[in-house]
């Protein structure tokens, strides 16, 4: 896995552990290299919700990335035993349906609109700050993510195929 985020970014938690949740095997190895950007030592996947509900638990969760509209909306109806499971957890609905999102931010829950899975800067920088981290800035001004280490060493699936 990656770095510690106990090192330098959590300094209460030694482990963290966030949980992902996507049908597509393709959303899932980005939603996993945001993960890993943002310091989580290990990243567990689920397909569809009751998986994740059963993931999050099995894991005790720091972090929970879904998106409440997948299944038809039934992301909607997991909140409460996503809540119930892992109370410490930050919840983070990364939702692609508009309605969707305005409902579940009405319930307290941190919302990032899913535009493309391949624009996960207002993932990575919401979840920043609900942690109280301040992200990376380059020299443009720009949030950027460690380059140094390619995304195909962090993630080996993205070479390896399903």
């Amino acid at each position: 896995m990656s770095g510690s985020a106990g090192d330098d970014e959590s300094p209460s938690r030694a482990h963290a552990t966030a949980v992902i949740c996507d049908a597509k095997t393709f959303n899932l190895r980005f939603l996993r290299a945001a993960m890993i950007t943002l310091g989580y030592d290990d990243v567990f996947e689920a397909r569809d919700i009751d998986e994740l509900v059963h993931v999050a638990r099995g894991t005790r969760a720091d972090l929970v990335v879904f998106d409440p509209a997948m299944q038809d909306g039934a992301g909607l109806d997991a909140i409460k035993d996503l809540q119930a499971a892992v109370p410490d957890a930050l919840l983070v609905a990364f939702c692609s349906d508009d309605a969707m999102t305005r409902t579940v931010k009405w319930d307290g829950i941190v919302t990032v609109a899913k535009r493309s899975i391949l624009q996960l800067d207002a993932l990575i920088a919401a979840i920043q700050a609900e942690l109280g981290r301040e992200p990376v800035v380059g020299p443009e001004g720009i949030p950027v993510t460690d380059v140094g280490i390619p995304v195909w060493e962090e993630v080996p699936s993205l070479v390896e195929g399903d």
